[in-house]
C-alpha cells in the first residue's frame, strides 16, 4: 500500500508536464469549435475530448518511467 502511494506521488511531476504540453496542442480545435458556434463550455469539451488520450498516455509513461527506475 505505501509502495503504491509512494510510486504514484513520484509520477505526479512528470505527468504533469506531459498533460501540461497535451493540452496547449488543441487550440485548433477549440478556434474551430467557436467558428461553428460552439460556447465556452463546449468548446473546452472539444479540446478535453482531443486530449484525453494525451493524458492518459502520459500517466502511462509516468508509471513506466518511475517503475523501471525502482526495479533492480
Amino acid at each position: 500500500m505505501s509502495a503504491a502511494l509512494i510510486l504514484a506521488i513520484m509520477i505526479v511531476p512528470y505527468s504533469s508536464s506531459v498533460a501540461r504540453e497535451v493540452l496547449k496542442r488543441p487550440i485548433a480545435q477549440r478556434e474551430g469549435a467557436y467558428a461553428l458556434g460552439a460556447t465556452r463550455w463546449e468548446a473546452t469539451l472539444v479540446a478535453a475530448a482531443y486530449a484525453r488520450v494525451g493524458i492518459v498516455g502520459a500517466v502511462m509513461l509516468g508509471f513506466g518511467a518511475r517503475s523501471a527506475r525502482r526495479s533492480p
